[in-house]
């Protein structure tokens, strides 16, 4: 499953002000119809008005009170600029996999990188109460979530939705800065070098794949000052 990765003002995001890079190939906005977590079918608008845009920057409001409230503290950032990334993000799990793993060492001795069923199942199911060492990493919202340029320690749940009117889900918010550290202490031990192209026969090539995404992803957010956002 593909989603959305996007560096950009969050109020540009929220009022639907960008492209993604299925629409492009499809022509524009207005020529794709997706499918929505509650089942549902829709296309979104061409046009951004007024109304949209206002109802965008009160909701960001909203979020940043909501994360100055869950961790006691000040939360800024310059929520203008342009698009400075856009691309489809594929197959995140790999990455999501080896921060489970790194928590887990001493029961885990070597990374499985290929597993079956079974294995899946018990390699989440080993010591699933132990707190993360990557509070911000292991809870990323790559499918729906944002990552905001500024330091706070506590990740939060943001507008709650039902997935298939079934199943409670929210948009995680995690803080770009605390991500940066915790992908540097990551790759002390996963070793991907920036320029890294995978290569058959490297047990962890997947995940340096995924690593140097996400790592070039947070960067920009950090460097521009504007939010990382994963939509799918």
């Amino acid at each position: 499953m593909a989603v959305d990765a996007f560096v950009m003002p969050l109020w540009r995001f929220k009022a639907g002000d960008f492209v993604t890079g299925v629409e492009r190939l499809a022509g524009g906005v207005g020529n794709v119809t997706y499918f929505n977590f509650d089942a549902t079918l829709s296309v979104r608008s061409r046009r951004v008005g007024f109304f949209a845009r206002r109802r965008a920057r009160r909701d960001v409001i909203g979020i940043r009170k909501a994360v100055e409230r869950a961790n006691n503290c000040a939360v800024e950032w310059h929520d203008e600029g342009a698009t400075v990334y856009n691309a489809q993000l594929h197959d995140y799990t790999p990455l999501i996999d080896y921060v489970w793993w790194l928590d887990r060492r001493d029961l885990m001795p070597k990374f499985p990188h290929r597993k079956s069923d079974e294995e899946k199942r018990n390699f989440y199911g080993t010591a699933r109460d132990r707190a993360s060492t990557f509070p911000h990493l292991a809870v990323v919202p790559f499918h729906s979530g944002y990552v905001l340029p500024c330091d706070f320690g506590r990740p939060i749940d943001v507008e709650p939705y039902m997935i298939f009117n079934t199943w409670p889900a929210a948009w995680k918010v995690v803080s770009a800065a605390r991500l940066r550290v915790e992908i540097a202490r990551v790759n002390e031990t996963l070793n991907a070098s920036a320029d890294y192209q995978w290569t058959e026969g490297d047990p962890v090539g997947d995940v340096k794949v995924v690593f140097n995404r996400i790592r070039e992803i947070v960067d920009l957010s950090c460097r521009h000052g504007l939010p990382a956002i994963f939509w799918g």
